[in-house]
């Protein structure tokens, strides 16, 4: 029972749960780090490896000196709470993902009918009609996000039909392009064989219904979307998608251009990258690092492969699995976000019994 309070809690990190004006509360923490010591105390030994120790304890020292800041607790989180999702008992990880999923659909009720509601339980609540729907999410883009990580997680545990579609329905509620985007891709990716080949089909019919429909609305993806059908450029001239490139790509640009060295988590103007083809307007100077990608490769640079290298080697997953991991590792969330590390760890469930007993349930 406890490891399914903390995967809720890993699935549902916007819940204002504490005085802190972040997106990211801190209940999936504290719960975790509880955990964690009650298992200690309870068995005599740390649930998890050596190794994992020895990597969590040298980038989160590591995190320290380089002026990780808040980042510092997830560094020090992280490596565990990969290793924890990846040995958890699938049954029991399957059916706790399905509640997170009823209660984001729950939440979508609540912000069509009593959306003030959202303002005092969701931390930094700031949606709107003209972005979409946010549910139980700081912002749309958000609740896109975790919808296509839930959508993940269920096609990795090859669950029913309705349950991926029901997933998918609040991907599409957030009108966010960073999650609907991807999702026909790994929808298509997850559905390439012989005798699934018709989902592939079904995914198409449907996603260019819903182009036709969102190009007539007034919305902000409708209008990008009839702008980009008209001239794909313009994808480009879009603040909000060339803000999101620009975040991404300047650290990794930065780390490149420096040869990969190590940095310091950066401050304002230490990162500035000019990308021709990105709006004029787009915000090139980089105050924080926004992905575990950024982290990895800016901060702890060419010190980071053996990690990359050895979490290769131990992954196994299907083609729509690395791609979302991949996609997950570069998109704008941060590292402190807990469903990332539950990702993360599906590649590396192959390692464990998939039905084994869930010794701290």
């Amino acid at each position: 029972m406890l490891a399914r309070i903390v995967i809720l809690a890993a699935c549902l990190p916007y819940l204002k749960a504490s005085p802190l004006q972040t997106d990211i509360q801190p209940h999936f923490f504290l719960l975790f780090i509880g955990l964690m010591a009650f298992c200690t105390i309870k068995d005599g030994e740390l649930p998890f490896a050596a190794t994992t120790l020895i990597i969590t304890l040298a980038m989160g020292i590591a995190g320290l000196i380089l002026g990780a800041g808040v980042n510092t607790l997830a560094l020090l989180t992280f490596p565990i709470a990969t290793a924890f999702f990846a040995r958890q008992n699938q049954t029991a990880l399957t059916q706790t993902i399905k509640v997170a999923l009823i209660f984001y659909v729950f939440g979508l009720a609540v912000e069509i009918v009593a959306p003030s509601i959202l303002d005092l339980v969701v931390s930094n609540q700031r949606g709107s009609v003209a972005r979409g729907m946010t549910s139980f999410t700081s912002e749309p883009s958000y609740l896109g996000l975790i919808g296509l990580a839930i959508v993940v997680v269920l096609l990795h545990l090859r669950q029913s039909f309705w349950w991926i579609t029901l997933s998918c329905f609040l991907v599409l509620a957030s009108e966010s392009l960073t999650a609907i985007a991807p999702l026909a891709v790994i929808l298509v990716l997850a559905n390439l064989r012989a005798n699934r080949i018709h989902y592939v089909v079904l995914t198409v019919i449907v996603l260019v219904i819903l182009f036709n429909g969102i190009v007539q609305t007034d919305t902000r993806m409708g209008m990008l979307l009839a702008d980009v059908s008209q001239d794909q450029s313009l994808i480009w001239n879009d603040q909000s998608f060339s803000n999101r490139i620009a975040r991404g790509l300047a650290p990794i640009a930065s780390a490149f251009q420096s040869g990969f060295w190590p940095h310091a988590f950066p401050q304002s103007g230490d990162i500035n990258v000019n990308f021709d083809f990105l709006a004029n307007g787009a915000d090139t100077t980089i105050e924080r690092l926004s992905s575990i990608a950024t982290v990895l490769i800016y901060v702890f640079g060419f010190t980071s492969i053996p990690l990359v290298i050895g979490y290769i080697c131990i992954a196994r997953a299907r083609l729509f699995l690395i791609i979302a991991v991949i996609y997950f590792g570069l998109t704008n969330i941060s590292i402190s976000t807990p469903y990332l590390y539950l990702l993360l760890s599906l590649p590396l469930m192959h390692r464990f019994s998939t039905e084994s007993a869930d010794n701290h349930s």
